[in-house]
């Protein structure tokens, strides 16, 4: 039996029904499981674990069963968080066009000439002012310039060359003059001038030189006295005690290398057999 629809022709247009996106939205989502092996078992699954993002870590800290290089929360680890970026912002130039010549300089000197436009090799016109030669104080403001440089670079060479006690520090006083007038005067003394002007400064300090003063250990001072030791009155030993603390020589029941002949009592005796009777 044929349908009614065999009957028919095929429609033009095909009407499309498209669920609402909110309805989706609304469905509850189910956690994702966790592929964070169980604490007995973290060395031992395959795939071995490592953790690398902050996924890994599930909000916690580092795993001391494992043994590598953890960053919990980026804690430690190097370029991040430090605020440093590589992206350069965008800038426009007088006529309204992007100028691309921040990406082109980023990573060079302040003072190095980077040409990024095309304008940078066009021929331009010829400016008179320019070309002109400089004047007679312009030159001598170059040359003091240029000789304080080379001075500047020539004097720290020679004060590395130098030993630290010939150049001295900071701290090193400056010398003295002190004017002396000797009480004999006279041709024969002094060399016959009547006063004489002295220059006194500290001595430089050889580096090398070993201490003049030796350090020696002074001896320990005496320690706190000894606790007294309490002792019972002196009594006299009676006859009785002095039995008891009588000890029998130890006699061996396996050697006997003097080959001493010894009685049957006194290794009893020696034993420790006997006294309980």
């Amino acid at each position: 039996m044929t349908s009614i629809s065999s009957f028919l022709p095929v429609p033009r247009q095909v009407e499309e029904v498209v669920e609402d996106a909110s309805d989706e939205e609304d469905k509850p989502v189910a956690p994702k499981e966790s592929k964070i092996p169980p604490y007995p078992r973290r060395n031992q699954a395959r795939p071995r674990f490592i953790p690398r993002n902050l996924a890994d870590f599930g909000d916690g800290g580092a795993y001391p069963e494992i043994g590598i290089n953890q960053f919990p929360l980026d804690m430690g680890r190097k370029g991040r968080g430090t605020g440093v970026s590589k992206t350069v912002a965008m800038r426009v130039d007088e006529e309204g066009n992007v100028d691309y010549a921040a990406v082109v300089k980023q990573g060079e000197k302040s003072s190095e000439i980077v040409h990024s436009a095309h304008s940078a090799v066009v021929e331009k016109p010829r400016d008179e002012k320019l070309l002109q030669r400089p004047s007679e104080e312009q030159e001598k403001e170059t040359a003091d310039r240029t000789r304080s440089a080379l001075e500047k670079i020539v004097q720290g060479k020679i004060a590395a060359a130098q030993p630290n006690s010939f150049r001295g520090s900071g701290n090193t006083p400056k010398p003295t003059y002190v004017k002396y007038t000797p009480a004999n005067g006279g041709a024969s003394h002094n060399s016959g001038s009547s006063q004489r002007i002295i220059r006194m400064m500290e001595a430089p300090v050889d580096p090398l030189e070993p201490p003049k003063f030796h350090q020696k250990k002074v001896p320990p001072a005496p320690p706190s006295p000894p606790a007294p030791v309490m002792h019972s009155p002196p009594r006299k030993l009676t006859a009785e005690d002095n039995k008891n603390w009588k000890i029998p020589p130890c006699v061996s029941n396996w050697k006997n290398n003097k080959g001493y002949t010894i009685p049957l009592d006194k290794r009893l005796a020696a034993d420790g057999r006997g006294r309980n009777k």
